[in-house]
């Protein structure tokens, strides 16, 4: 396996959130596709640089160090991981005979001649017998020392070859653009600062129907919580006060769950919402109906 996709142990794995440890460019390129480009860009503003010195202290990539150092948005990022992804898994690693094998491979040859003409002289009864035996030998030696220099031919043409594949591995590192999924706008705001005060480290929020529960167990909405976050939440009145990117909890087969809304739309039976758990990889299958929504949250206690 490539040292550069090696897993490191937890002491030399990077901390991206709490209880979150990167070991690995794989699982560095899937904790970034979780975040949004605002969360990303948050995470960058308060740890400069700390994803570029992983990188180049963990894994003395270089390569990657100089291409992640340029970039500036969660995008950029995503594309320079898997590029050097790529890269590395299908890294060429060249053929046999290579240029430092030639001098073991001539003195071989030129032992086994010698072993050869050896035993012919030995056992060669008469001077005519040994002189079509080295007349022999001399034009097998010339087969051979052909066959040499076109292995060495050989050589140097893949060696052309080998570096026309660096070169245009090179140029596509440096084209390739990966589809990245449309950003999901941000939850809409409903407790604005007058709502908010802080007076004898005591915190009061003016308003009313707020509902405090806790997560449970399931993973889907990694990394913005997990199980046991403390999270606040209101009760709408209408649809209307649902839009794309709030996070909503619905029941579904009575079971009570909490992801966010990526579409709002109206069909015959009325209005709906498409919903997805951020750490998942599609949306629910159902559209959620109004009057499966419970409750809109508002905020994360950590």
């Amino acid at each position: 396996m490539n040292p550069y996709l090696r897993r490191v142990g937890k002491e030399d794995s990077l901390r991206l959130f709490p209880g979150i440890y990167v070991r690995d460019y794989y699982h560095l390129l899937k904790e970034i596709k979780y975040m949004t480009a605002k969360e990303f860009k948050q995470y960058l503003a308060n740890h400069p640089k700390e994803i570029e010195n992983w990188v180049k202290n963990v894994f003395t990539d270089i390569y990657l160090h100089k291409k992640i150092t340029k970039a500036k948005t969660r995008v950029q990022y995503i594309s320079a991981l898997t590029t050097r992804i790529n890269y590395l898994e299908n890294k060429f690693e060249g053929t046999w005979p290579n240029k430092r094998d030639i001098p073991y491979l001539f003195a071989g040859i030129i032992l086994l001649l010698a072993f050869v003409l050896v035993i012919a002289f030995y056992y060669a009864p008469k001077i005519n017998l040994q002189e079509q035996t080295i007349a022999r030998i001399s034009s097998d030696s010339k087969e051979t020392i052909g066959t040499i220099l076109g292995y060495e031919q050989k050589l140097q043409k893949s060696e052309y070859e080998i570096e026309k594949l660096k070169q245009e591995l090179n140029r596509k590192e440096e084209t390739i653009i990966l589809p990245i999924e449309d950003e999901i706008p941000a939850p809409k705001n409903r407790i604005n600062r007058e709502d908010i005060e802080l007076t004898n480290n005591s915190l009061t929020i003016h308003k009313t129907d707020l509902y405090v529960a806790e997560i449970a167990n399931t993973g889907s909405m990694l990394p913005l919580f997990d199980s046991h976050s403390e999270i606040i939440q209101i009760v709408p009145k209408s649809e209307k006060e649902i839009s794309p990117g709030d996070i909503i909890s619905f029941t579904n087969e009575n079971k009570i769950y909490i992801h966010r809304v990526k579409e709002i739309g109206y069909d015959s039976a009325g209005w709906y919402a498409i919903t997805k758990g951020d750490n998942v990889l599609g949306q629910d299958p159902l559209k959620i109906r109004f009057g499966s929504v419970k409750k809109i949250l508002v905020g994360i206690l950590y």
